[in-house]
């Protein structure tokens, strides 16, 4: 039972992080400003928005849906 409270805490918090890091994502494109620029301004690495906006789309294609109905008229 502990694991199971031990993961589900585990999944929570990495939702509440890519939530933020989406969050921070938006803020960038919003702001006008280059990533190193906002990145310097927001004490944020490079290297670390990167790896931020790569986990963020990561979890989008994985919780987007696989397949979409499509209606094709018949000729």
């Amino acid at each position: 039972m502990q694991s199971e409270t031990t993961t589900a805490i585990t999944a929570i918090k990495q939702d509440v992080r890519l939530r933020e890091w989406a969050e921070q994502l938006e803020a960038q494109q919003a702001s006008g400003l280059t990533v190193p620029q906002w990145c310097a301004e927001n004490g944020i690495k490079t290297k670390s928005f990167y790896y931020r906006l790569r986990r963020v789309r990561e979890q989008y294609i994985q919780s987007a849906h696989a397949v979409v109905p499509l209606s094709v008229p018949q000729q």
